[in-house]
């Protein structure tokens, strides 16, 4: 089982028993899924015949290693309220500490990271064509993830209403602009409060 609540497998239970919501187009997350082999094989191949490393080599991959490590600490974050791209769950309250202090949707903002830290590398070392098609993917990627995020706000905004509204007010979808002030949240909502009486 996994520590963070239930077995792992239990996914497609929970979507059975209307636990998880798809907010995305089925073909689209099937396409999306396929797609993201494409930049990671090019990557990995790339890293494979690289004979010698340069100093953007040793930045493509901290770059890629800060990714996978903000997409980890959001999922663990998220505990048992996390669920796959292209869907939602029904959280009894909508998570603001750790990273997601400082953005809406770190997991996206991580896979952004690992993209540009791959094509950092692809670009310095793979053949003009493999990069081409790199960009092309990633870019259909971030797409479909800027569409997913958009979709998880819509469902948390029907969830929560003005207490995530407030929160959208002081945290970016995808850059740590500035992190999240509960105080300043409560504050606002008592002022909107008070000024309707």
């Amino acid at each position: 089982t996994n520590p963070l609540g239930g077995p792992v497998i239990n996914f497609t239970e929970k979507v059975l028993r209307n636990q998880i919501k798809r907010i995305l187009n089925p073909n689209l997350l099937i396409v999306m899924k396929l797609a993201y082999m494409v930049p990671l094989l090019i990557f990995l191949s790339s890293v494979i015949c690289t004979e010698q490393l340069v100093y953007m080599d040793f930045l493509s991959l901290f770059i890629t290693l800060v990714g996978l490590g903000i997409v980890s600490i959001a999922k663990l974050s998220l505990g048992r309220n996390h669920s796959w791209t292209g869907y939602v769950t029904f959280p009894d309250a909508f998570c603001t500490g750790s990273v997601f202090s400082y953005v809406r949707h770190p997991m996206y903002s991580g896979i952004f990271t690992c993209i540009i830290g791959m094509l950092l590398h692809v670009l310095f070392h793979a053949p003009l064509p493999l990069s081409l098609i790199n960009i092309i993917f990633s870019a259909f990627i971030v797409y479909v993830l800027i569409s997913s995020a958009n979709a998880e706000t819509d469902h948390l905004l029907e969830l929560f209403g003005e207490d995530y509204q407030n929160y959208m007010k002081q945290v970016h979808p995808f850059f740590p602009v500035r992190k999240y002030d509960s105080e300043a949240s409560s504050k606002q909502q008592t002022e909107a409060d008070t000024s309707h009486y």
